[in-house]
């Protein structure tokens, strides 16, 4: 999540607001996946 998961500067706050995206997603995908651990993992 964040500057670990993209190639980015460390300035500038990308890595910041990459990490945002990256739990709004992670977040969604959890939604749409509820009650199903192992589809969710995959």
């Amino acid at each position: 999540i964040g500057d670990a998961a993209h190639a980015m500067v460390p300035f500038y706050g990308q890595g910041m607001n990459a990490g945002f995206e990256d739990c709004t997603l992670l977040n969604k995908l959890m939604d749409d996946h509820k009650g199903n651990l192992e589809k969710f993992l995959v």
